[in-house]
């Protein structure tokens, strides 16, 4: 069955900041593969470490636009911009809106992100 890729990377990416935001945590580590990795301002996270990463976080009202698809060997490539109210460490950061990349694979059948890049700047 074709998809829409274009329709299906921004889908991912937002059923990914629900699952976040709702505190979903079973939904959310589903979402990630077993080798995903993961690159921000203050260097490389494995899978285990980004996710508790994320748990930690406290995350508020996101708006997510811009975004582009491709598709290179099966995998989704998604690029998007992201503003999101965040406290991480206990410290309150800015809502700006900052480039994300990250790269989706099917794993049996199931979309799965294999990587990820914050390009937010603290």
């Amino acid at each position: 069955m074709e998809i829409n890729i274009a329709t299906e990377g921004e889908r991912l990416y937002r059923q990914l900041l629900a699952n976040i935001t709702a505190c979903n945590w079973p939904a959310v580590e589903a979402m990630f593969a077993p080798g995903f990795q993961s690159v921000h301002s203050d260097g490389a996270r494995d899978r285990a470490t980004e996710i508790q990463m994320i748990k930690n976080e406290k995350i508020g009202k996101c708006t997510v636009s811009d975004f582009k698809v491709t598709q290179v060997d099966g995998c989704l490539v998604v690029t998007n911009m992201l503003a999101v109210e965040e406290t991480i460490d206990g410290k309150r950061l800015p809502a700006k809106s900052f480039a994300r990349l990250s790269v989706w694979k099917q794993n049996q059948g199931t979309w799965q992100m294999i990587a990820i890049a914050n390009l937010r700047t603290l």
